[in-house]
């Protein structure tokens, strides 16, 4: 007895590029999204009450579905959180799904006397293909920051390269305006 797998091929449009997947490409992708940790629960933070979804703890999901086109994650390492997000990526980078950018800094000798148990920092990059651009414009973004500090231009620029809309960034950076003057008093 023959088994036939038959792949059924669903098209849809991503910013205007249509892409084409059929259903052995959705079971695999459901077959490494089964076997990743992608759920957890989590308490309430106030970051949820955005009238947008953040993308914080959904970055895989949001760029498989290509809704979101740079993910960035950057802590000391070696940290067990850094290395599990890293794992989840795994699977998609080697398929070509995903492009992966990981640049370690080590620590200057202040910081390694702070932070003795650790090597360095570490700034992983994630992209969709052909978004790879926005990882060189982060870091330039970057760049700017060390020379300037940060300022609501580089949290606009910031926000456009994660993949947030004009109006969220306008939203977050209002938001953040409102923060900043409540929690500041005049002595």
């Amino acid at each position: 007895m023959a088994l036939f797998w038959h792949a059924t091929v669903h098209s849809y449009q991503v910013h205007g590029i249509w892409i084409r997947k059929t259903s052995s490409d959705w079971a695999r992708d459901a077959f490494h999204l089964a076997s990743l940790r992608l759920n957890r629960i989590e308490s309430w933070h106030p970051i949820r009450d955005a009238p947008y979804l953040v993308h914080t703890n959904f970055e895989l999901p949001l760029m498989l579905e290509g809704r979101k086109p740079l993910a960035v994650f950057h802590d000391a390492y070696p940290a067990e959180w850094l290395s599990e997000t890293l794992a989840r990526f795994d699977p998609f980078v080697h398929s070509g799904r995903l492009v992966r950018c990981i640049i370690d800094t080590p620590f200057t000798e202040a910081e390694h006397a702070g932070f003795p148990d650790f090597q360095g920092w570490r700034r992983a990059f994630f992209s969709l293909p052909g978004e790879e651009w926005r990882i060189d414009a982060f870091l330039l973004l970057l760049k700017v920051f060390a020379k300037t500090g940060w300022n609501e231009a580089l949290e606009r620029m910031e926000g456009s390269l994660l993949g947030y809309e004009d109006w969220q960034n306008d939203w977050w950076i209002e938001r953040k305006s409102k923060h900043r003057s409540s929690t500041c008093s005049i002595i």
